[in-house]
């Protein structure tokens, strides 16, 4: 007789575990949803240096949640970004990277061009003083003019240094 209980105990552990599986991927599906999507908006601008477009660099935005985009100047100074979270960013403004032809040897002899059209005061986020209120819709343009000696004062940034 305990041969046979047995077998009718070995029969039903599969239907369980199939049962308990089944339950479980259920609940992980029915619970927890998506990932939450925030509203996206389409942000636009030009930025110049003191009235004058500034044709080579990037433009940065990024706020205190983590959210960031980066975007290339074209040669009128203007910029797009097709889908930015809506919030608060700061923006700044950097040169473009250097780049050279693959396969090539870096030239020593020749110095590397300057930007003095993006004063290092927006040239990073801690020392930047634009700022962007991206909101939902429309109407998110922005013209963002460099001038010398701008952005934050030394008081207001990480220790006390531009």
């Amino acid at each position: 007789m305990r041969k046979f209980q047995f077998q009718v105990i070995a029969c039903h552990v599969p239907r369980i575990a199939f049962g308990a599986v089944l339950l479980t991927l259920l609940s992980a599906v029915g619970c927890g949803g998506g990932p939450v999507l925030l509203p996206t908006a389409t942000v636009s601008g030009k930025v110049t240096f003191e009235g004058a477009p500034v044709t080579e660099g990037e433009v940065n935005f990024a706020s205190s949640d983590g959210y960031a985009a980066t975007v290339p100047l074209d040669s009128s100074g203007s910029f797009s970004i097709e889908s930015l979270e809506v919030g608060s960013y700061t923006v700044f403004v950097t040169p473009p990277s250097p780049t050279e032809a693959p396969g090539s040897e870096p030239d020593e002899t020749s110095e590397p061009k300057q930007y003095d059209n993006i004063p290092q005061g927006y040239r990073q986020q801690t020392t930047s003083d634009l700022v962007a209120e991206v909101k939902e819709g429309d109407g998110n343009t922005f013209t963002f003019d460099l001038k010398t000696g701008g952005g934050k004062p030394p008081e207001e940034t990480e220790g006390g240094a531009p």
